[in-house]
């Protein structure tokens, strides 16, 4: 069993390029977990320049740890309750990881502010305020991530199709309408359902609401949604070769964050996983 390197060695190592100081911070937050919320605190309140950034360098990747762990759950957990916003935020950050969260959790904020002004007098008239907001929905396409993620929807007001219906779901909970959506698929295309009233919204049609008319559609739960929001930038992962992207989201969507059965270079060779 290998020994638990000494934490006094993993700060001086902190100090050594950028490779290396890479390696030391993982090594802390796998050996020294307890201890990171001091162990940060303590770096960033020091005289030393380089380890005040490293700090911020470490925290940043404690953090895109724990929102690819706080993604898998969600998609892997048998309970269906968690936040779509908080979900759709995760997911940009984890794929523009230097964009300001704050601005894009302004944005949001924004949204919900502006639907205050609204009648909330019609089952479907979030679908309505998103129109009128000049929301554009486009189909669902594995060669263009942008129009799955949150802050590059709201700044170019491009999205696909699932991410707006995965807006819907997170609006109708941060507003606390309590509308009775249910997100469902029929001949590859996805549709909002209105279980009381039996309308739906389909959002490619220009948000063109009208009564149910087709049968035998499968319905998507909110975790199965974002399952297939996040299997769609995984295919554009491969398709872009970007490989840290591809061990990423094959980690949050396999069960066990296996990434053996990738093919070589992104999993192992012969059943081998690579380093």
């Amino acid at each position: 069993m290998k020994q638990k390197p000494s934490l006094d060695a993993l700060i001086k190592l902190l100090n050594d390029d950028d490779d290396i100081a890479r390696t030391a911070m993982v090594q802390l937050m796998l050996h020294y977990p307890s201890e990171l919320n001091h162990i940060l605190l303590q770096l960033q309140e020091c005289s030393s320049e380089i380890l005040r950034k490293r700090s911020h360098q470490l925290q940043a990747i404690v953090k895109f740890r724990k929102r690819r762990q706080n993604l898998h759950n969600i998609i892997h957990r048998e309970e269906n309750f968690f936040y779509m916003s908080d979900a759709l935020l995760d997911l940009h950050m984890m794929w523009f990881e230097k964009d300001s969260e704050t601005e894009i959790i302004n944005s949001y904020q924004l949204l919900l502010k502006d639907f205050h002004a609204l009648p909330a007098d019609s089952p479907f008239v979030l679908t309505e305020f998103l129109k009128n907001k000049q929301f554009v929905p486009l189909p669902d396409n594995t060669g263009n991530c942008d129009i799955y993620m949150m802050g590059a929807v709201f700044d170019t007001s491009f999205g696909a199709n699932t991410f707006f219906c995965a807006l819907l779901i997170a609006l109708n909970e941060d507003l606390k309408l309590g509308l009775d959506f249910e997100i469902i698929r029929f001949n590859h295309r996805f549709y909002v359902l209105h279980r009381q009233s039996n309308m739906i919204c389909d959002i490619l049609d220009l948000w063109s609401v009208r009564p149910l008319d087709f049968s035998g559609y499968t319905v998507f739960s909110r975790n199965q949604l974002l399952k297939f929001i996040g299997s769609i930038c995984f295919c554009n992962a491969i398709h872009d070769d970007a490989f840290r992207y591809v061990q990423i989201l094959a980690e949050i969507l396999n069960t066990d964050h296996d990434t053996s059965f990738l093919p070589y270079p992104y999993g192992g060779t012969n059943g081998n996983k690579t380093a």
